[in-house]
């Protein structure tokens, strides 16, 4: 019975993240094509922006990954809580680092307009 439970709990582990993996592939290739379709639309006319050029393709590369991974780790840690809660304590987390930042000495932040 506890063979059988580690084998299944393996198997999920596994099954998460190969789901997280595949959302991380799916989204960069989403990136991609819009990448693609922007270039495209360049050429035909449809649009006016300015070219891609490798050194800003460099300088997003690390954006882009960090996002992914973002998206990657979310996924997962849905696993542990429920999905109201998550969004609860995604909502909170700016408030809770502004709170922390006062309390720490840095002081209230800056008011924009």
């Amino acid at each position: 019975m506890a063979m059988e439970k580690r084998i299944e709990t393996e198997a999920s582990s596994f099954l998460s993240l190969s789901a997280a993996l595949s959302y991380g592939a799916a989204s960069m290739a989403m990136q991609l094509a819009t990448a693609l379709l922007i270039h495209v639309g360049r050429r035909l006319g449809y649009t006016r922006s300015r070219g891609l050029e490798m050194s800003t393709a460099k300088k997003l590369l690390p954006v882009s990954l960090f996002y992914n991974a973002n998206v990657a780790f979310a996924l997962a840690s849905l696993k542990g809580v429920n999905i109201p809660m998550y969004i609860a304590i995604k909502r909170l987390t700016p408030l809770a680092v502004l709170v922390a930042g006062f309390f720490s000495g840095k002081g209230r932040p800056p008011i924009q307009c």
